[in-house]
C-alpha cells in the first residue's frame, strides 16, 4: 500500500529502531515519578487558579478525585507508549515529541467543548494549563529516567545530509528579502489575521479554535518543508501565525480575564526571552542569517510572540486608554517612522530598526482592521469581521502572486554554516 507506506515514512515510523529500548524498571520509576509529578502539578495549579481567580473556587473539574483519575490514566497510557515506540522508529524522540503535542491538543478539544457550553472560561483555562502541565513532566520524566542509547553522532550526521529528514536543512534563505512591498504586505497580513481571527470568534469557540489551529498547522508544516524562500508558503505562514497569535492574545484577555496591559507586559517579556535565547545560540538577529532549521524555528517564535504582542498593545491603546481604533492606528503609523528615520539619520543599526517596526505593523495592521470591521458603537466604520477578513485576504493574495512570480523579494545566495554562529553586520539587514 504505497499510500500507508508514505504516511508511515513520513511520520518515521520504520521499524528499524536504532536505539536500544528503556529497562522495564526505569520505565516504572518514570511512572511513579510522572504520576507523583502530575498529581503535584495538577493540585498547584488548581491552587493558583483558585487565589487569582475566586470565582472558580469549588468548580467541578477542580476536585482531587475528579482529575486525578484521569492523571493516572494518561500518564500510564504514555509510559506504556514510550517503550513501544522505541521499537517502531529509528527516531524516537521525534515522534514521541509530536505524539505528546499531538495527544495535548486532542485533550484540548473537551476543555474548550464545555468552553462553548458555557462553563467559566477562567476555570477551563486552567484545566488546558493541567493537560500541558501533565505532558510536560511526563515526556521529560520518561526521555530522562527511561531513555533510549540514542545513535552515535555519525548516523545522525548522515540523517541530516539524506532525504530522512521530514523538514530538511534549508539551502539558502527562507524569509524574503526587505523591500517596501514586504511591509505592505506584512501591515496585510496583520489586518487580515485580526479580523479572520474575530470573525472565527462570532461562532462556536470550539469550531473557531480548531479551525485556526489547523491554519497554523498546515502553514508551518508548508512553510518548514520548503527549503529556500517561497513567497505563497512564506505569507500563508505569516497570516495563519496572524490569526492564531490574535486568537491566543484575545482568550488571555477576554477568557482568562487578564486586562491589556497585564497581557502586552506578558507578550513583550515572551518576546524578550525569545530574542535572549535566539542571540545567545547563533550570535545574531538578522534575517539574513535564516538558513538553518533552528534559526528558522527562532525567526517563527520572534514573528508569533509579536504578532501576539501587537495585539495586546493595539486593543490596550483603543480600550484601555480610550484612543480609538482609528485613532490608535493613525498613532502606530507615526510610531513606525521612528526605526526608519533612525537608521537612515541617526545610525540605528539595522537589526534593531527592523525589529522595532516589524513589531509596530502588527498593532499598525490591527487598529485598521478594527476600525473598519467594528461597529460605530465602539468607534469603528461598521464593515463587518467577515468583510474585512475577506477584502484583507484578497489584497494580500494578489500581492503575494505578484512576489511569486516576479521574484524581486529573493535574497542573494549566501553559504550557510549551520551550527556555528553567525558572524553578521547589522548593515546587512535590510539592505
Amino acid at each position: 500500500m504505497p499510500g500507508l507506506d508514505r504516511v508511515l515514512k513520513l511520520v518515521r515510523v520504520d521499524f528499524a529502531p536504532s536505539d536500544r529500548p528503556p529497562s522495564a524498571l526505569r520505565v516504572l520509576v518514570a511512572l511513579v515519578i510522572s504520576v507523583a509529578g502530575s498529581l503535584a502539578a495538577d493540585a498547584l495549579l488548581v491552587a493558583a487558579g483558585t487565589a487569582l481567580f475566586p470565582s472558580t473556587k469549588g468548580y467541578v473539574h477542580f476536585q482531587f478525585h475528579d482529575y486525578a483519575r484521569l492523571t493516572i490514566i494518561g500518564v500510564v497510557i504514555a509510559c506504556l507508549a514510550w517503550p513501544i515506540v522505541t521499537r517502531i522508529s529509528s527516531a524516537p524522540r521525534w515522534l514521541f515529541f509530536r505524539l505528546a503535542i499531538l495527544v495535548t491538543l486532542v485533550l484540548w478539544l473537551p476543555d474548550l467543548y464545555i468552553l462553548d457550553l458555557g462553563q467559566p472560561g477562567r476555570a477551563v483555562a486552567v484545566l488546558m494549563l493541567m493537560h500541558l502541565a501533565i505532558a510536560l513532566v511526563t515526556y521529560n520524566s520518561l526521555l530522562h529516567i527511561a531513555p533510549a542509547k540514542t545513535a552515535g553522532a555519525a548516523t545522525q550526521n548522515r540523517r541530516r545530509g539524506t532525504g530522512l529528514s521530514f523538514f530538511a536543512e534549508p539551502l539558502a534563505a527562507k524569509v524574503p528579502e526587505i523591500t517596501l512591498l514586504f511591509w505592505v504586505v506584512k501591515i496585510m497580513t496583520t489586518a487580515g489575521g485580526e479580523a479572520l481571527s474575530d470573525y472565527l470568534a462570532l461562532g462556536s469557540k470550539v469550531t473557531g479554535a480548531v479551525i485556526e489551529t489547523l491554519f497554523l498547522v498546515v502553514g508551518l508544516v508548508w512553510q518548514f518543508r520548503t527549503r529556500r524562500y517561497v513567497a505563497a508558503a512564506y505569507w500563508f505562514a505569516a497570516y495563519a501565525i496572524a490569526t492564531f497569535g490574535t486568537g491566543i492574545s484575545d482568550t488571555l484577555h477576554l477568557v482568562v480575564g487578564i486586562p491589556y496591559a497585564g497581557t502586552t507586559i506578558l507578550w513583550a517579556v515572551v518576546l524578550a526571552l525569545v530574542f535572549w535565547g535566539w542571540y545567545r545560540s547563533e550570535g545574531t538577529l538578522s534575517i539574513h542569517t535564516i538558513t538553518t532549521r533552528r534559526r528558522e524555528s527562532y525567526y517563527w517564535a520572534t514573528v508569533f510572540a509579536t504578532f501576539a504582542l501587537g495585539t495586546a498593545l493595539g486593543d490596550f491603546t483603543a480600550t484601555a486608554l480610550g484612543l480609538g481604533y482609528l485613532a490608535s492606528g493613525i498613532m502606530f503609523g507615526m510610531i513606525i517612522l521612528i526605526p526608519a528615520v533612525a537608521w537612515a539619520r541617526f545610525g540605528l543599526g539595522s537589526v534593531a530598526a527592523f525589529w522595532f517596526a516589524y513589531v509596530v505593523t502588527r498593532p499598525l495592521g490591527a487598529s485598521f482592521a478594527d476600525y473598519f470591521s467594528k461597529p460605530h458603537s465602539i468607534s469603528g466604520a461598521g464593515f463587518g469581521d467577515g468583510r474585512t477578513a475577506a477584502a484583507a485576504a484578497l489584497i494580500t493574495a494578489v500581492l503575494v502572486v505578484y512576489l511569486a512570480v516576479t521574484r524581486h523579494d529573493i535574497q542573494p545566495e549566501i553559504s550557510p554554516q549551520p551550527g556555528h554562529r553567525a558572524a553578521v553586520n547589522d548593515d546587512a539587514l535590510g539592505r
